[in-house]
């Protein structure tokens, strides 16, 4: 399952996709956390300056390149994939090392 970026048109699921690094505080595309405390919010026009810094950023590097010729959109898809890899997590049942089901009889 993971986390969806919604079904429709490309421009809309780019969009969908750095807010999510901004949620992340991923810090190129995302909006970085600014303070040294993860305890502490700081919100204001420092926090919207950053946010504004990462879609500009995104925009940039993957949603323009992405939606022009076949180049430039095979350029966007590396910086995408450069910056997912590290966020990403995939986990199979191997992986897991699960302990084997037990089956308990069915009593009457």
């Amino acid at each position: 399952s993971g986390t969806p970026v919604g079904a429709g048109e490309p421009a809309k699921q780019l969009q969908q996709l750095q807010r999510l690094l901004a949620f992340l505080r991923e810090p190129t595309y995302g909006a970085p956390l600014r303070t040294a405390s993860p305890y502490v919010h700081s919100e204001g026009a420092d926090e919207a300056t950053a946010e504004a810094e990462g879609e500009r950023a995104f925009s940039r590097a993957v949603a323009k390149p992405a939606a022009a010729d076949a180049r430039r959109r095979a350029a966007a898809r590396e910086v995408l994939v450069r910056t997912l890899k590290p966020l990403m997590v995939r986990h199979t049942k191997a992986d897991l090392a699960l302990p084997a089901p037990v089956m308990l009889p069915l009593s009457a």
